[in-house]
């Protein structure tokens, strides 16, 4: 088997998901490597679950586009416009005259083809959808939202932050951030249920920031930065900014995202059917099937939910957060478990 360019081959073993990533030229590699780079794996697989994910750079859209119904269309990671295509077990995401990514879970090959030199495409707008597929198909399921982990160490209690867009969502974690929490994901989580009950995990990709969150965050402004794909932002490395070992956690609390005042922060409980309405109706688009509920629904059964809204004072958001009882009693039981000190 031609494994693409001078025999270039990244294996990744993501949480049960072997990828193996073949790229026609050596760069192709580095964007993939920004996200999925804790997930490189020397381990040789030969299992017959293993995704194929192939790489190129192409300039005639025809000879990559494939006839499938398309099931969306809007503005995609990036700005660009953009349509999702689906019939059985075949996905396609195309970014107008930029890329075209596709998936066959019955066969588990996968590739994405470049229409432009930009590579970073790649990572807006084509690999977060195919991992996406391609962990639904082991159980995991995506939920839009950041995550946050309370203390600097491992196995600190998890925070879920879902909001709609434009809610400040990214603003919100990073702020956080700076207090006490560290940063596992600004906007892609992976969701399960087993017999132990929910787990979640952070996908740690480079973070788009906007110029009015830089204003409000001046700490931001010491950290390395370069322009993203949509000029008006810039993007920076995950590893700046939180964790990027993603380790599964029980997820403890569930913030949801309500307008910002101009007096102080205010956290009030949520019904757990409000929250899983929220949850659901900002991931309506990757809801696949009573397991993608069934791993939402698990979240809110096992967290305590509020809605937040956030006052001027950004500097002590985190005090309002820490002060919740969820938190604490997460502390208190892994305290005399001698975990987190």
């Amino acid at each position: 088997m031609a494994w693409g360019c001078g025999n270039q081959l990244r294996r990744y073993d993501v949480h049960g998901l072997i990828l193996h990533v073949v790229p026609d030229e050596p760069a192709l590699l580095e964007p993939v490597d920004r996200v999925l780079r804790p997930f490189i794996t020397e381990t040789q697989f030969d299992e017959p679950d293993t995704f194929v994910l192939r790489l190129s750079r192409r300039t005639a859209r025809q000879e990559v586009a494939a006839v499938l119904p398309c099931i969306w269309s809007g503005q995609m990671p990036g700005g660009c416009p953009g349509r999702y295509l689906a019939a059985g077990l075949r996905r396609q995401i195309e970014l107008t005259d930029r890329a075209i990514a596709s998936v066959d879970l019955a066969s588990r090959q996968a590739r994405i083809v470049l229409l432009t030199d930009d590579d970073r495409w790649i990572t807006f707008g084509c690999l977060t959808p195919l991992l996406t597929e391609m962990l639904h198909s082991r159980g995991w399921h995506v939920v839009h939202a950041a995550c946050l982990r309370l203390g600097r160490e491992p196995g600190g209690p998890v925070v879920l932050l879902c909001g709609s867009s434009g809610m400040g969502k990214t603003t919100t974690a990073l702020a956080l951030s700076r207090g006490q929490m560290r940063l596992l994901a600004d906007d892609a989580v992976f969701a399960r249920i087993d017999s132990n009950g929910a787990w979640v995990w952070g996908l740690g990709r480079p973070c788009k920031v906007h110029p009015h969150t830089r204003l409000l965050l001046g700490w931001l402004a010491e950290l390395p930065s370069e322009p993203a794909v949509n000029a008006e932002e810039g993007v920076m490395a995950f590893s700046l900014l939180g964790d990027p070992t993603p380790r599964v956690a029980h997820p403890a609390v569930v913030l949801v995202l309500e307008p910002r005042n101009a007096v102080a922060h205010h956290l009030r409980p949520l019904h757990k059917n409000e929250a899983l309405v929220h949850l659901v109706r900002e991931n309506v688009r990757w809801l696949k099937g009573s397991a993608a509920f069934a791993a939402m629904a698990g979240i809110v059964r096992a967290c305590g939910c509020y809605g937040l809204s956030v006052g001027p004072d950004l500097n002590v958001l985190h005090q309002a957060i820490l002060s919740l009882p969820e938190l604490n009693h997460a502390l208190a039981h892994q305290s005399m478990a001698g975990g987190l000190v």
